[in-house]
Order: C-alpha cells, then structure tokens, then sequence
C-alpha cells in the first residue's frame, strides 16, 4: 500500500510514459490520466487487485488476490480476464 486515507488506499501506480499513467486506488478502482495527472478518468472493476504493471505502451496486467488476472492490448481501454488456463501456465 503507497498511501491510505479514511475511505480508501493508493495500492500501486505505474506511469507507462510521461503523460500517461495508472493508480489501483482503493482496490477495486483503476484511475488513468493521459496528460500527465492534470485530469483522471476512473472505473470500478468490483475485483481486489493488488499491482498493476505495464509490459510496454499497450499491453498490461492487474494482478488480483486471488486467480482473477487481467490483461489490457490498447493502454487499458478495455481490460479482460485471462482463461484460467493461461495463469496456470504464468
């Protein structure tokens, strides 16, 4: 955890370039800027993740508490669960 306030926690952050970035805030909430944390868009996945990582400019992964990964192909846009197949082989 990177900060805690009365209502919820910063658990991770990743910055893929300068302008664009990502918190896992409060567990659950995913935050995205593309200008560099002036403005940030928010969505609720109702999922405990626990770290975010970037493998380049598109491709990531939220990693949960349990065998719930996610994976994003266009710099988070959109975001799906991999088969339980594929984090059996990870």
């Amino acid at each position: 955890m990177i900060f805690q306030s009365n209502t919820a926690a910063i658990v991770d952050i990743e910055f893929i370039n300068e302008s664009t970035g990502f918190v896992l805030y409060g567990m659950s909430t995913i935050l995205k800027t593309t200008n560099g944390g002036l403005n940030w868009e928010s969505r609720n996945f109702g999922t405990t993740f626990t770290s975010i990582y970037f493998y380049n400019d598109s491709i990531g992964y939220l990693s949960p508490t349990g065998y719930r990964i996610w994976k994003t192909t266009n710099t988070g846009f959109n975001w799906s669960e991999l088969p339980y197949l594929i984090y059996n082989i990870l």
